[in-house]
């Protein structure tokens, strides 16, 4: 089952549904581990594409944003 469009696919035997960018099990709405979270976006890529908070580097104490002109 790779119904990919409505946002619910299948790995190993359990169905797993992705919510703004995050995937959970379709059944119970809870999180899988992140071993499944990463093979699931391999195999089926993110949703939320714009998405940038897996890529941007956090804040460190002390540091500021540059201030945009």
């Amino acid at each position: 089952m790779a119904n990919v469009e409505a946002g619910v696919v299948e790995l190993d035997g359990e169905t797993y549904r992705q919510i703004s960018g995050a995937w959970y099990n379709a059944r119970t709405y809870i999180k899988p581990p992140e071993i499944i979270s990463r093979r699931l976006d391999e195999q089926y890529g993110t949703a939320a594409p714009g998405n940038k908070s897996r890529t941007q580097r956090p804040m460190t104490r002390g540091s500021r944003p540059k201030p945009r002109l």
